[in-house]
């Protein structure tokens, strides 16, 4: 996919300045097209909330492999599962955080009335 250079040391992947580039470009667009989806309305608002959560997923799939070098080859393998692992745990605290707050607040609602 991307022409990676890895350190002999480490492992540690490091990109091109084309990767660099071709990454930053796309991310300028990226966030480009999304001001201006906004800026002027282009849709509904439940059109303009999908549209912006599909190019914020697209915005970090770009990040992931031009900026964190993240590929299936051996070495940025090990890299993903450990981001994937760590998603994980925020997506768990994150739910379980909102799970516990909204149940607080339906025993409290109850109380009151």
């Amino acid at each position: 996919m991307l022409n990676n250079i890895y350190d002999s040391d480490t492992g540690f992947a490091y990109g091109t300045y084309k990767s660099y580039i071709i990454g930053f470009a796309l991310s300028v667009i990226i966030t480009c097209v999304a001001f201006s989806i906004v800026e002027y309305k282009a849709f509904s608002n439940i059109h303009l909330y999908i549209f912006i959560a599909l190019l914020a997923l697209l915005q970090l799939y770009v990040q992931l492999i031009y900026f964190l070098h993240f590929n299936l080859d051996l070495r940025g393998r090990w890299n993903l599962i450990v981001f994937i692992f760590t998603m994980i745990i925020c997506i768990t605290l994150v739910a379980g955080t909102l799970w516990v707050m909204f149940d607080f607040y339906k025993m409290m609602m109850c109380k009151l009335l």
